[in-house]
């Protein structure tokens, strides 16, 4: 008797400490499904920062796990990790502009 390759599950999670948790079950409970089957893949799918699904699909070849980002950034996402306020200051001697970035003064 084959195995249904149909498997589906979607994730989603208030905090990464439980997304992180859920993710790491449904991709074992895939891959198990996936090597009962022996014909299909682990597809992981992201559709949001806190959205999955992990399916088991044909798209994938059998013994491959592949990752999607369908996650559309806003630009405050997209933009580097801000540790503080920072200023640019012109701190080079010779007055050729280099840049540098330092701690701005607080108000």
């Amino acid at each position: 008797m084959t195995q249904d390759p149909r498997f589906a599950l979607q994730i989603t999670a208030e905090s990464q400490a439980g997304l992180d948790a859920a993710l790491g079950e449904a991709v074992e409970r895939a891959i198990g499904h996936a090597l009962a089957g022996r014909s299909h893949g682990v597809l992981l799918t992201r559709h949001g920062c806190d959205s999955y699904t992990v399916e088991v699909t044909d798209e994938v070849p059998f013994g491959f796990t592949q990752e999607r980002d369908h996650y559309t950034r806003t630009r405050s996402e997209r933009s580097p990790a801000r540790i503080g306020p920072v200023a640019l200051t012109n701190s080079d001697e010779t007055g050729n502009g280099v840049a540098n970035v330092q701690p701005a003064a607080r108000l």
